[in-house]
């Protein structure tokens, strides 16, 4: 995973529970304005794409398409009606604060186990497909989707013959796991399925089936940005010189940290681009190691100096 996405975090509590990501893969990262840990049940990437239009003079002036994925794990069913609360009291104000400082054109794309039954009762943001009898928690996100003018996507759409995405202890099937979105953005919406193929079940029991959409965006996909994602070959022999690799530790140990964030989500997407370049100023393919003697670049070397 780690060669193809970049892991946007909101870390889990003291014990170890909850923690909620985002993965994102690496050319589409490029777009990532910035990322937002709420609590361990909730965060969001904001991403920035150029708008796609039919002639060049309008792509100029066409506004940008601001995009704000989040990423939600409600309370379970069984949870205190104030957690409950509290928790869409904190959805709620992360969708104000988003709105106000990206405007009302901001899309909205939220993803999450909402621990949530909906029922049959056709509004604005809930369809009719899958239903169930609803339950408190399925009462709470629709009231919350009617207040943002926001549609519970698999509600409305399901292309897989499966609708349910958990099974509870006595084999029963439910959905819990949902794809919402703005009114706008649903209107993108190709497919939506529930991912049979991947198995998320634990020693004890089946648990959790990923549901998944197709959503298509208006992008210029020829104005993106694309890094290079072939594996790096970095120099044998300079990798094999101590004062290369000692030079390279300093490097890191010299790296100011605190400038570059004070959360884990501000840090680990920067640790790799650094590492990537100190190799890159101590171990590139074909550089004479520090240790070694001719030429510092490499060139005019003999032939014992080849690259490796």
């Amino acid at each position: 995973m780690g060669l193809h996405y970049r892991m946007f975090a909101s870390s889990a509590t003291a014990r170890g529970t909850l923690g909620v990501q985002c993965w994102v893969r690496n050319n589409t990262s490029n777009f990532v304005l910035y990322s937002q840990s709420v609590s361990p049940r909730l965060m969001y990437v904001v991403f920035r794409f150029p708008s796609r239009s039919d002639s060049e003079k309008a792509q100029r002036a066409a506004a940008a398409i601001t995009l704000a994925v989040i990423v939600a794990h409600a309370p379970t069913s069984v949870a205190s009606l104030e957690d409950k609360s509290a928790f869409y009291d904190s959805l709620t104000r992360a969708c104000h604060e988003l709105r106000t400082k990206h405007g009302d054109k901001l899309r909205h794309i939220l993803l999450g186990d909402f621990n949530a039954k909906i029922g049959p009762m056709n509004s604005f943001s809930c369809g009719s497909v899958g239903s169930e009898v609803e339950t408190e928690s399925g009462s709470m996100l629709r009231d919350f989707a009617d207040e943002h003018s926001f549609k519970l996507l698999n509600t409305f759409r399901c292309d897989s013959s499966r609708t349910t995405t958990w099974a509870d202890n006595n084999g029963g099937h439910h959905r819990l796991d949902y794809v919402i979105s703005d009114a706008v953005t649903s209107e993108s919406l190709s497919k939506l399925w529930v991912v049979d193929g991947i198995d998320l079940s634990t020693a004890v029991r089946e648990d959790h089936t990923p549901v998944a959409a197709c959503l298509s965006l208006p992008v210029a996909a020829a104005r993106c940005p694309r890094k290079d994602s072939r594996p790096a070959q970095w120099s044998e022999r300079a990798l094999a010189d101590p004062d290369s690799r000692h030079a390279f530790q300093c490097a890191l140990e010299d790296t100011d940290w605190c400038a570059r964030g004070n959360s884990s989500d501000q840090l680990l997407p920067c640790f790799s681009d650094t590492v990537q370049e100190h190799a890159e100023k101590f171990f590139p393919l074909g550089i004479v190691p520090l240790g070694s003697t001719g030429s510092p670049t490499g060139r005019g070397t003999s032939s014992s100096q080849s690259r490796s």
